[in-house]
């Protein structure tokens, strides 16, 4: 890990418990540590209330531990009931005026949350709040680089667009998430005849390249 993963690495995402040791170098060398935690309601009957999801991240080590970065929740979803979002955007401005919390960033993990208002309402908040979102992106190999071309239009250009036309000013607070899942039963690595390498390499050179992502 360290001589071929960790040197290009600037922040760690984990959800257990961490060697004190390795958290101790990674914080001498200026590198952020993020505590993970869950979506608390997500796939219940019924919308969690606001005191639900606060205490849920409030006792979070990304929350009550020193040396932390801040708190990545996972993940928030474009088809749910609005009732929900009402009680996670409460539970962030809580968790914003949570003095342990002050200096660290919050990270929603999401998907794409244009498309309706109490999303957008969250959305907004976050931004007004200074945190961040991850953007889910994972896209599989397809058979030729034309195709692939397409697809980050389709999957990335073009929902951008419309996420930058909602919320204006969402780039600075956009972080792309790209999938490198490659191992059954999850893998965007299905074609033997395409180098996935070489695939994530053109998604970073798209998102380098494509004035849509300006600011990102």
């Amino acid at each position: 890990m360290s001589k071929y993963v960790l040197s290009d690495v600037n922040a760690l995402v984990t959800r257990s418990a961490v060697n004190p040791d390795e958290f101790q170098q990674w914080q001498r060398e200026g590198r952020h540590w993020i505590s993970n935690d869950s979506l608390p309601g997500l796939g219940q009957p019924q919308a969690p209330s606001t005191d639900e999801v606060y205490s849920a991240w409030a006792k979070n080590a990304g929350t009550t531990e020193p040396g932390y970065a801040g708190l990545i929740v996972d993940e928030f979803p474009c088809d749910v009931d609005r009732t929900y979002y009402t009680p996670w955007t409460e539970a962030v401005v809580r968790l914003h005026e949570t003095p342990s919390f002050a200096k660290r960033m919050y990270y929603a993990w999401c998907n794409e949350l244009f498309s309706e208002e109490p999303s957008l309402a969250l959305c907004r908040r976050v931004m007004e709040l200074g945190y961040r979102f991850s953007w889910e992106v994972y896209l599989y190999e397809p058979p030729w680089e034309e195709a692939a071309q397409a697809m980050f239009g389709r999957r990335l250009r073009t929902p951008f667009e419309h996420w930058r036309a909602a919320t204006p000013g969402i780039e600075a607070h956009m972080i792309v998430c790209l999938g490198y899942l490659s191992v059954p039963p999850e893998s965007l690595n299905l074609n033997p005849g395409v180098d996935y390498q070489v695939f994530l390499d053109r998604q970073f050179e798209y998102l380098a390249n494509e004035p849509t992502f300006f600011g990102v």
